[in-house]
């Protein structure tokens, strides 16, 4: 009929999905396979050429993200989409069964999204939202950095890479976050917030294997909130870009606190981070031993952005952060359970 068709997906408890289009302006979806548009919930379209179900990598805008909207596209619209479109699609998603399916509305198993809240001691109460993919092998509390809060589209988009590298996570924010100031909490109040979303993620995956780290700032918390107190049943410690020094002000006392986090580390570091000279964190590192890995990323800065002359794109070391991170997660876990199995015999 050349019109636009579409079913809300529910999850089991009830919530519901936000449109990623309307009929009258179907150009929007296209943005879900945008780069710049890195948000949880995932757009499934139908394409009527070849009766084929394309999975957009990248994701689209939706309130409420543990839904999928299923929509039909006209024959009018292939040339509107196109192969800059249909070419940033999903191609992993070819050999899902679903491809062949000639129905226009069909549920699709994925991410779980829910907000929840919690309190920080002497600090109120602050929200986060947990994202679990049905396949999630491991849980990791993700802390934002100085700037930005849990929705900024960094976050947005390492927390749904990870998703789809099976790894889940809880974003917060810090109180001062919530209620919107500028500057930061000072440290205790900083580390009584990861130690309360810790908590509250431990509570709402019990099941799940539970690490923490967090984006500069979120990161560089919770080393200390794990130097300063033992932080039941995490395994480990994953920071995305750990603000050793100011920039131009380069120095380790931002250091002077790992030697006491017992925990394993992994780093990952831009090779142009203006906060962490790489030739003053590489030997912090080495005497920490074993327990720290450094994974440096060439031409990346603080945020993870690289030169075009890495032959990299930003997208893709969006993976290379999550497909890491998941890899050393899941070392951790085998590790720790072999420890285990020995202390038993």
């Amino acid at each position: 009929s050349g019109a636009w068709t579409r079913t809300r997906i529910t999850s089991s408890k009830g919530w519901r999905a936000t449109d990623c289009t309307t009929p009258e302006q179907p150009e929007k979806c296209s943005r879900a396979a945008d780069a710049s548009a890195m948000h949880p919930a995932r757009c499934i379209r139908h394409d009527a050429f070849g009766d084929r179900l394309l999975l957009a990598r990248r994701f689209c805008y939706a309130q409420f993200r543990a839904t999928a909207t299923v929509e039909r596209c006209p024959s009018g619209l292939r040339s509107t989409l196109g192969k800059r479109v249909l070419g940033k699609l999903n191609r992993g998603f070819e050999s899902h069964p679903l491809r062949h399916s000639s129905h226009s509305h069909i549920q699709v198993k994925m991410s779980i999204s829910e907000n929840i809240r919690f309190a920080v001691r002497d600090a109120g109460e602050v929200s986060a939202i947990l994202l679990r993919p049905q396949n999630a092998e491991s849980l990791l509390v993700l802390a934002h950095g100085a700037g930005a809060g849990m929705t900024h589209p960094f976050m947005e988009s390492l927390a749904s890479e990870l998703a789809a590298a099976r790894v889940a996570t809880l974003r917060f924010q810090f109180p001062y976050m919530e209620e919107r100031r500028k500057i930061p909490d000072r440290p205790p109040v900083l580390t009584a917030a990861i130690l309360s979303a810790i908590h509250a993620a431990s509570e709402a995956a019990a099941d799940l294997p539970l690490f923490a780290g967090g984006k500069s700032l979120g990161g560089r918390m919770t080393s200390l909130a794990a130097a300063q107190n033992t932080l039941d049943g995490v395994r480990g410690l994953v920071f995305f870009g750990f603000p050793l020094h100011p920039p131009n002000k380069p120095g380790t006392k931002r250091a002077e606190h790992l030697p006491n986090v017992r925990l394993p580390m992994l780093f990952f570091q831009g090779t142009r981070d203006p906060f962490a000279d790489l030739k003053l964190l590489r030997p912090i590192c080495a005497e920490l031993g074993a327990r720290v890995t450094l994974h440096v990323i060439e031409t990346a800065d603080h945020s993870f952005h690289v030169l075009k002359s890495s032959g990299k794109t930003d997208g893709g070391i969006m993976q290379e952060l999550a497909r890491t991170a998941a890899t050393w997660t899941r070392k951790e876990i085998n590790t720790r359970s072999s420890d285990e199995a020995g202390a038993r015999r």
